[in-house]
């Protein structure tokens, strides 16, 4: 019980995190092409996989076709480009990165050569405009 409230909370702090590290002049969930809708995606360290929602009008979350996304190994963190044609996923059981592009139904399709080594356990994820 106490590694599924460890879970849970992990869950509620990486929606959180994402939320605010996203905020700008775009909606982080909002595709191009999808009508307004929305997709969320999240981050499952045990499974190692993303999963993706469709969000309804009221909140409701419907498991979006072809998730859960496949990932390596204890993913722990994930960030959006701000055009929200590419996601990324830090794996800090494999040190690396996964890349996806986000297809305009919000499927997730992997960037060739993905992923991408990086150092020891990476737990987190933040992209930075170039100047």
């Amino acid at each position: 019980m106490k590694m599924k409230s460890i879970f849970v909370t992990f869950i509620i702090i990486t929606i959180t995190l994402l939320l605010i590290t996203t905020c700008g002049p775009f909606d982080p969930f909002e595709i191009s092409g999808l009508n307004n809708s929305f997709i969320a995606y999240v981050v499952n360290y045990g499974g190692n996989n993303v999963s993706a929602y469709s969000v309804g009008n009221n909140g409701t979350l419907t498991a979006h076709p072809g998730s859960p996304f496949t990932v390596s190994t204890a993913p722990r963190a994930i960030s959006i480009t701000p055009d929200s044609s590419c996601l990324y996923v830090t794996n800090s059981g494999a040190n690396n990165v996964s890349a996806f592009s986000i297809g305009s139904n919000g499927a997730l399709t992997g960037i060739d050569g993905s992923p991408f080594s990086c150092g020891s356990g990476p737990r987190g994820i933040v992209r930075v405009p170039l100047r």
